[in-house]
């Protein structure tokens, strides 16, 4: 462990990004959470180990023999009219080694098509798709690692790239304790094709993840802490309205503290596993409320709940997640297991 952490030390010397971490690359619908439950958990599952094949998309370490076999559907109503899922399939080679395919989507809707005049000439829509190919490989003393490929595609317009990206993860399991530590690297990669002709950077996100049950309460309890290659992740929103300092006649900086500035690399989730047919889930994000609540009237913004239980042949998953004081996000996953279909032999 304390080599993991002085490697994520030495990358965050080497990558010196500060700032909001949207808008500043392309493909960011790769950050949405892939399912439900990731979803109600504040937006990222890295440290457990089970059947879930979402788990696989996050971290590809996490890709092991208990998903055999396994389908998963997820649909997500984002915001607005924009629209988000992921299909996957999960199929192990040996007891160690496990296969994971999925296709990620995301559709923003359709956009007025005006002229520099502001005349309407029609409407156009743009959309992301992400083919994604990972392999889990499961080592002695509780290590597992694995690897996935990502082809993106994506268009807006009359305007089209494409790019390709890897995840790479690391985990340890140390079932006695009930204890799961992840290590990933998410989206390492470039453009094949660009939009314009100007290359941008995919949204790196390097992640360290805990997971951990208790013994004697029907609790997991989850902490991941992201895009740590940022270390300054302060964000001041320069559309807000300017204060005076009645004293100097001076503008006021809107400052962060230190503590501020750290806990947005941070999100909180438990599970509260109630049977092993229903479980309920809450999440807490403290970056997407610090940025997306307004001043004076907060609300749920940043907080996260789902529920997900087992009917018949499904597990079937809901979150919802809020955004704004707007409105926020539905989010719906089906599982099922090819086998539990097939009729036993006599």
């Amino acid at each position: 462990m304390n080599r993991c952490l002085l490697a994520i030390g030495l990358l965050g010397l080497a990558f010196p990004l500060t700032g909001q971490v949207g808008g500043k690359g392309v493909y960011q619908s790769l950050l949405l959470p892939p399912s439900a439950r990731t979803a109600a958990l504040g937006g990222y599952q890295i440290a457990v180990v089970d059947n879930e094949l979402t788990l696989g998309l996050q971290n590809p370490a996490l890709i092991n023999a208990k998903m055999h076999r396994q389908m998963t559907f997820n649909q997500s109503n984002y915001l607005a009219d924009i629209n988000f899922g992921f299909a996957g399939y999960g199929h192990s080679i040996n007891e160690a080694t496990t296969l994971l395919g999925g296709v990620q989507y995301i559709n923003y809707g359709d956009f007025i098509k005006a002229d520099e005049y502001g005349n309407i000439e029609g409407s156009f829509s743009g959309d992301d798709l992400a083919v994604s190919l990972g392999l889990g490989h499961t080592w002695k003393y509780g290590l597992s690692v694995g690897a996935s490929l990502k082809f993106i595609y994506a268009h807006m317009a009359n305007y089209f790239s494409s790019g390709l990206a890897m995840d790479l993860g690391a985990t340890h399991h140390y079932p006695k304790a009930l204890l799961t530590t992840s290590l990933v690297v998410r989206n390492l990669g470039f453009q094949l094709k660009t939009f314009s002709g100007n290359h941008e950077p995919l949204p790196l996100d390097i992640q360290l993840g805990v997971s951990k049950r208790l013994a004697n309460a029907p609790f997991r309890l989850n902490l991941t802490l992201h895009h740590l290659h940022r270390p300054d992740m302060r964000y001041v929103n320069t559309n807000a309205p300017v204060r005076i300092n009645l004293e100097t006649g001076e503008p006021e900086e809107e400052k962060i503290s230190l503590a501020d500035n750290l806990f947005r690399h941070a999100i909180i989730g438990t599970e509260i596993l109630l049977s092993e047919n229903f479980h309920l889930r809450l999440g807490y994000n403290h970056q997407r409320r610090r940025e997306l609540a307004l001043a004076n009237i907060k609300g749920l913004v940043g907080y996260n709940m789902g529920f997900g239980m087992k009917i018949w042949r499904f597990h079937v998953d809901y979150a919802y997640s809020s955004y704004h004081l707007a409105g926020g996000s539905h989010y719906f996953s089906a599982t099922s297991n090819l086998q539990s279909w097939m009729k036993k032999e006599a």
